[in-house]
């Protein structure tokens, strides 16, 4: 009877272990599988950096040291790095990037959008694209500052989503008043008669 209580008490603390073990597993698996995961987003960033003119990634005013047909094949990869770095925002608001690779990758989304060349893209890009990127919008309006994972981020990234959304319907409004406008003088234009 004592050598049958002692193998029960060996079998609960060897299931215990064996639970300790497979936790420790399925952390080590759901770890490899996010780094994995953010190595992928860190090749896709390098690729995308390597097709820019390596000028870009100086301080000088970018309209200086572009030819224009360096800025006009330039114009497709700074849209294609915003549509990036918005995603990368993305995914680490919904937890898919880590604390440690998010403060690094934050860092260089800073250092790049100070840089001159990328500053004139975003001021035309962002300004064009003005439904577009809205958790790159609030990170720069954030300073940086703000990790996208924080309950405060997800209160203001709802409002600036809504405020896109408001500017997305204006936008169409006004795109079918021209259009409306427009058939009416073509309308007043035919039936006008001519001298």
């Amino acid at each position: 009877m004592f050598i049958f209580k002692i193998f029960e008490i060996f079998a609960h603390c060897a299931a215990v272990v064996g639970i300790g073990i497979a936790a420790y597993q399925l952390w080590q698996t759901r770890r490899q599988a996010e780094t994995s995961f953010e190595d992928t987003m860190a090749k896709e960033y390098r690729e995308l950096a390597s097709r820019f003119p390596t000028k870009v990634f100086y301080d000088y005013p970018f309209s200086e040291e572009l030819t224009a047909r360096e800025k006009a094949r330039a114009q497709d990869e700074f849209y294609r790095y915003f549509d990036l770095t918005n995603g990368q925002i993305f995914l680490r608001e919904v937890g898919r990037i880590s604390e440690q690779t998010w403060a690094f990758w934050c860092d260089g989304i800073k250092t790049n959008m100070q840089r001159a060349a990328f500053e004139a893209a975003w001021d035309d890009i962002g300004g064009k694209a003005q439904l577009d990127f809205a958790e790159l919008r609030l990170l720069i309006e954030c300073d940086y500052e703000m990790d996208p994972i924080s309950p405060n981020w997800m209160h203001r990234i709802t409002i600036k989503r809504q405020e896109v959304e408001a500017k997305g319907r204006k936008l169409k409004a006004e795109e079918r008043e021209a259009k409306r406008a427009a058939a009416a003088a073509s309308v007043n234009k035919l039936d006008t008669p001519t001298v």
